[in-house]
């Protein structure tokens, strides 16, 4: 009798244990605090569960105190009411579905983190902001995966590779921008991210692989870079709001159905002398065509290409276009109002606000 008591008395006050190298107590206030150094991988095996889990519907808040060096696999899964986290400088990394399913609405990550693993934040539906720190390596796969109300991120130069649906169906998620360290991003990275507005793509990037920007509802510019070889199917599918895009002359393949339902893509400019090869649907509509000069009857002998209404006026990248002309010598750089017009002197020539040489 006098066991039975005692337990239901710990219940209600707290509960403090120690497991492996960890210790935890739960207060009654819903206060979770671990001390330590070596956190456990909890999600090795759907046996292995983080003990604290038994009272998962209680935690409100959890502190790790300094000296735990790791937030081991599966250590919050599914603690949905787990909405403050405070994690410090001496956590160097994040495990496979740490935060799981968790009812966090901001995350800041110290410096000391250079891992975050895969699935780490999925399904945290309330998270609206997290900060990165420019220790990160990586963005593995599923990172943020459904993180439904995350409305923006910044990516650190310190991250080389962006994994495998790191922010699919990020639906509230309204623009982002991917540093020149970014080397790699995995397929359907983007997908679903229905709010996304602007994308700027690393020039480190050499493919834009398949699904990545599936269903980007919103996606009305985006920017690919001159070091892209390679659009993989579907990349841009469904991007409905799209108007224009430029292929630069980099780009040697592009794949099945990338700007399939795309309604509005009316303006394709593409740079390359020799046309790629394309197939029946890697376009649903075929609107003007912008070449470079003396490229046209390539584009007009091109399966798909000569669909469209191919016009030879697109300009090969860091030209001008504009014929030079004499500037009086004494005449510095500027912008200058001459007869009630403007005009702009660059390196001794006059051009008009149109960049027309005057």
């Amino acid at each position: 009798m006098k066991k039975f008591l005692l337990t239901i008395i710990l219940s209600i006050v707290s509960f403090n244990m120690i497991h492996a190298d960890v210790t935890w107590k739960l207060s009654e206030d819903g206060t979770l605090t671990i001390s330590g150094t070596n956190m456990p991988d909890y999600y090795s095996s759907y046996s292995s569960k983080a003990p604290w889990l038994s009272q998962k519907e209680k935690i409100k808040k959890a502190v790790i105190y300094n000296g735990v060096t790791n937030i081991g696999s599966g250590a919050f899964y599914g603690c949905s009411n787990l909405t403050i986290i405070s994690i410090p400088n001496s956590v160097k990394s994040i495990g496979v579905r740490a935060f799981w399913e968790c009812g966090l609405t901001s995350v800041t990550l110290p410096n000391s983190v250079t891992s975050i693993e895969a699935s780490a934040f999925s399904g945290c539906t309330a998270l609206t902001s997290v900060t990165i720190p420019n220790s990160v390596k990586s963005i593995e796969e599923a990172t943020f995966c459904d993180c439904t109300k995350l409305t923006s991120v910044t990516i650190p130069n310190s991250v080389k590779s962006i994994g495998n649906h790191a922010f699919y169906c990020c639906s509230s998620l309204t623009s982002v921008a991917i540093p020149n360290s970014v080397t790699s991003i995995g397929y359907d990275a983007f997908n679903g991210c229905a709010k996304l507005t602007s994308v700027t793509l690393s020039n480190s990037v050499t493919t834009i692989e398949e699904d990545t920007f599936y269903g980007c509802k919103s996606l009305t510019s985006v920017t690919i870079p001159n070091s892209v070889t390679t659009i993989e199917d579907f990349a841009f599918a469904f991007c409905e709001k799209i108007t224009s895009v430029t292929i630069p002359n980099s780009v040697t393949k592009i794949g099945n159905s990338v700007f399939w339902g795309c309604d509005a893509l009316t303006s394709v400019t593409n740079l390359a002398k020799t046309p790629q090869k394309i197939g029946d649907k890697t376009f649903q509509k075929y609107g003007t065509l912008h070449v470079l000069p003396g490229c046209k009857a390539a584009y007009k002998a091109a399966n798909y290409w000569k669909n469209f209404t191919i016009v030879e006026d697109a300009k090969e990248p860091g030209t001008t276009g504009v014929a030079d002309v004499e500037a009086d010598n004494d005449v510095k750089d500027g912008k200058y109002l001459i007869d009630g017009k403007v005009v702009i002197v660059r390196n001794g020539k006059k051009y008009n606000l149109n960049g027309i040489a005057e």
